[in-house]
């Protein structure tokens, strides 16, 4: 959902939801050998994908800024150099409604004109393909929605897919460096910190182009 130009030129003011760590990271490989295998392969694979993002988890936990922290801050630069003032709603979250899909803004006060929710979908890196010279590359997917601070309505919404090729439908796809293209998950082990920062460019990708979207 693009932002309607009249609605943009009255905004001054934006207080950003605080944003939570990413509940999982993940490394994941989709096909190959074990796929071959029906049920008993499936279940090889996905206990070899979990022990690898346990891996990579350990690895990451301590950078700082973390990725959460990082995301805020490239969203914030992003915002201020459109011009907007930006404030952290500090203890305040939107609930979801019955339907467990449906953010509900109704107990947030702000004293901003409107109100920037992020959340993370997948973030990792994901491989798909059965191929021996396929690649693992960086997987982040985010969704924005930005509501009106007294009317609750939304104003912005977007989805954002940075990286390895997924069929989500209506997301805006980024693609990533081939830089943070990697021929294992081993060699992402072996390169840890450069993969970490594979996935916080998905993130400055995605900060660039919500400034973009929201440039007066």
């Amino acid at each position: 959902m693009d932002i309607d130009k009249a609605v943009k030129s009255q905004i001054k003011r934006i207080a950003l939801i605080p944003i939570g760590e990413p509940q999982n990271v993940q490394v994941i490989y989709i096909g190959g050998a074990a796929g071959a295998f029906g049920i008993l392969g499936g279940l090889a694979q996905g206990s070899e994908n979990a022990e690898q993002s346990k891996k990579f988890v350990s690895v990451i936990k301590d950078i700082k800024p973390t990725l959460s922290e990082t995301l805020t801050i490239a969203l914030t630069q992003a915002l201020k150099e459109d011009g907007y003032e930006v404030s952290i709603a500090d203890g305040q979250r939107p609930k979801y409604l019955a339907d467990k899909k449906t953010l509900d803004f109704t107990e947030i006060k702000v004293d901003a004109d409107t109100i920037l929710c992020v959340g993370y979908g997948a973030v990792g890196y994901m491989c798909s393909s059965a191929s021996f010279s396929a690649r693992y590359q960086p997987w982040v997917i985010i969704k924005i929605q930005m509501v009106d601070a007294k009317t609750k309505k939304d104003i912005y919404s977007k989805l954002f897919s940075y990286g390895h090729e997924t069929r989500i439908r209506n997301a805006v796809k980024l693609p990533a460096d081939k830089k943070y293209n990697y021929k294992s998950s081993d060699d992402i082990m072996a390169h840890s910190i450069d993969a970490f920062g594979g996935i916080v460019d998905g993130e400055k990708a995605v900060a660039k182009e919500v400034g973009g979207d929201l440039r007066q």
